[in-house]
């Protein structure tokens, strides 16, 4: 690594920038926090490839572009005075009327996709006997393992859960005042989904379970201002020592740290070695993918009836590209390139910035959404998180993911709706036929 003091001036300015617009543009607190977390993510996963390496500085002006137009369209989109309509109403099928109306059919469906889930880890494969050396170590074992379990009943399974999992969090919104309901069904839905994906060594997914827990506690209350920043602060301490632990697990390392410096450079250096630094490589397969058809693979994805459109998954692709093994062999592991990467990646070193575009535009639709409605709560912060965690490579899959879970959400609400609807009018005219005796 190579400091290059350029570039973090450049990226300083562009910081500065963007935080104008978020204040100047963003007058409301959600406006203010998905486009914070986007600065701050974009700045960890792909800035820090550019300021330690004098190499990528030629890419500079391409991720300052990126930033800036990602937060602007984030603040336009999200404090937009516009509705977001399905069909003729403006999602009236999830206001807070029609969610107290609907609130059994949600409850139940809620609770069948934890029920799914706890019961699909034990049969018809019980994950926890699976648990072995090889789960902890960087042998692609872990990966095979995953192609051996995505058989078709797997698939059907996990497209119900995709299905189902906005109840669950709708479900997790009427337990919120018992904390100990709350938290013991999240962490056994986390730890269960964990094992089922073959994460279980993964850091980033226990970093998300804490900081939703820690949401939690903070909206409904249940912690103190101060409580939370002192919690936070020794979970950062102890996060750090055990990212670099358990990234020394799986790759099979031993080493030794002399304090919480060393460990923090070695949690830098992995994230920058691991795909931040390859901007050149991604550039240099730009050619090989389309951003249109991108844009397909995504947006189609909810119409699952469709045949596979080929287009690969970019985090795999460039791992097979950087490692030379394909998803499954021994050696193999997953090599995030960042948000910067991908679109470098679609779009060519010099067209990257349009990716920011998409990302800023999508963001702010999508959770412009979700906030409009108080029982979508838990809904709106489980996806602000894995947003966040995506900008270290998986735009593309929260993209496909959170857009499968609002199609399949409104569909399925709007036939709660319709059935509820139709059970009103058959008592409406029930009572009527009853006040004239039961003549018609």
């Amino acid at each position: 690594m190579q400091f290059d003091g350029y570039s973090l001036f450049m990226i300083v300015i562009a910081d500065i920038v963007a935080i104008f617009f978020i204040y100047g543009i963003g007058k409301q607190f959600e406006t203010r926090l998905v486009s914070l977390i986007a600065l701050a993510c974009f700045n960890i996963s792909s800035c820090i490839g550019i300021i330690m390496n004098k190499e990528n500085s030629s890419y500079i002006v391409t991720a300052m572009v990126f930033l800036v137009f990602m937060v602007l369209m984030i603040c336009i989109l999200m404090e937009g005075k516009y509705t977001i309509t399905f069909g003729k109403n403006s999602m009236q099928f999830v206001s807070a009327d029609r969610f107290e109306k609907a609130i059994k059919p949600i409850s139940i469906l809620g609770i069948m996709f934890f029920a799914i889930v706890v019961v699909s880890t034990f049969y018809p494969t019980n994950y926890f006997s699976q648990i072995t050396q090889a789960s902890f170590s960087i042998t692609g074992q872990r990966f095979a393992l995953r192609l051996s379990r995505s058989s078709g009943i797997a698939w059907i399974m996990d497209r119900i859960k995709l299905v189902l999992l906005p109840f669950f969090f709708m479900w997790l919104f009427t337990m919120r005042e018992s904390w100990r309901k709350f938290i013991s069904v999240y962490l056994i839905y986390s730890l269960c989904d964990m094992l089922q994906s073959s994460m279980i060594t993964s850091r980033s997914n226990y970093l998300q379970l804490i900081i939703f827990i820690l949401i939690y506690l903070t909206l409904e209350k249940k912690i103190s201002k101060k409580q939370l920043v002192v919690t936070s602060i020794i979970i950062g301490v102890l996060g750090i020592v055990l990212m670099v632990w358990f990234k020394d697990l799986i790759m099979g390392k031993s080493a030794t740290y002399s304090g919480l410096g060393d460990y923090a450079q070695a949690l830098l250096q992995s994230e920058y070695s691991g795909g931040q630094a390859r901007l050149d490589y991604c550039n240099s397969v730009s050619d090989n993918l389309d951003f249109f058809h991108y844009l397909y693979h995504c947006f189609s994805a909810p119409l699952f009836f469709l045949p596979d459109d080929g287009f690969p998954t970019l985090s795999y692709y460039f791992t097979t590209g950087v490692l030379g093994l394909n998803y499954g062999q021994v050696g193999y592991y997953v090599i995030l390139p960042g948000a910067l990467g991908e679109g470098v990646m679609v779009l060519g070193k010099y067209f990257a910035w349009i990716y920011g575009i998409f990302i800023g535009v999508y963001a702010g639709l999508f959770f412009k959404f979700l906030r409009k409605h108080k029982h979508l709560r838990y809904v709106y912060v489980y996806f602000i998180i894995q947003f966040g965690f995506a900008f270290r490579g998986g735009i593309q899959a929260f993209v496909m993911r959170s857009l499968n879970c609002i199609v399949y959400f409104m569909i399925v609400m709007l036939i709660i709706r319709v059935f509820g609807t139709r059970n009103r009018t058959d008592a409406i005219m029930q009572r009527k036929y009853d006040a004239f005796g039961g003549e018609s």
